[in-house]
């Protein structure tokens, strides 16, 4: 019988396969139906609203990466991975060119909550204040 940390820990594989490929459909369904993705404080409100649904979410997830950052020059640097039964953590750092041509690179940690091996919640820390700057406002 698979137990609920080998779940989880598969959930999240094919979660960051769909990430580094591109594949909505896949990373739609690492997400319970009604799951909740979450931004820092600093970020609430448009153009940052939390999605609530695995789609949304997917979206999101998948659609950044060509709104904010220049995907043929981002490098992922894995940090570390936890998982439990119920939760898992991910640190990352990620260098790349933005969008507006400014160069980039952030510590992020993405947390997870899993229900039934599916993620229903998801955190995503950074230094929000850096990306603002560095996405966001003109040289």
């Amino acid at each position: 019988m698979t137990s609920a940390k080998e779940k989880n820990t598969s959930t999240l594989n094919r979660f960051f396969q769909s990430i580094a490929s591109g594949n909505k459909a896949q990373l739609q369904d690492c997400f319970a139906p009604n799951a909740k993705w979450h931004f820092p404080q600093s970020f609430h409100g448009k153009p940052h609203d939390e999605p609530s649904t695995a789609q949304g979410i997917a979206e999101l997830l998948t659609g950044a990466t060509t709104d904010f950052y220049d995907p043929t020059t981002i490098k992922s640097t894995p940090g570390f991975t936890i998982v439990d039964d119920y939760h898992a953590a991910y640190q990352f750092r990620m260098a790349c060119t933005a969008a507006n041509g400014k160069s980039y690179d952030n510590l992020y940690v993405f947390s997870f909550r899993f229900e039934d091996g599916l993620i229903a919640e998801g955190w995503e820390h950074l230094d929000s204040l850096y990306f603002e700057n560095t996405v966001h406002h003109a040289s």
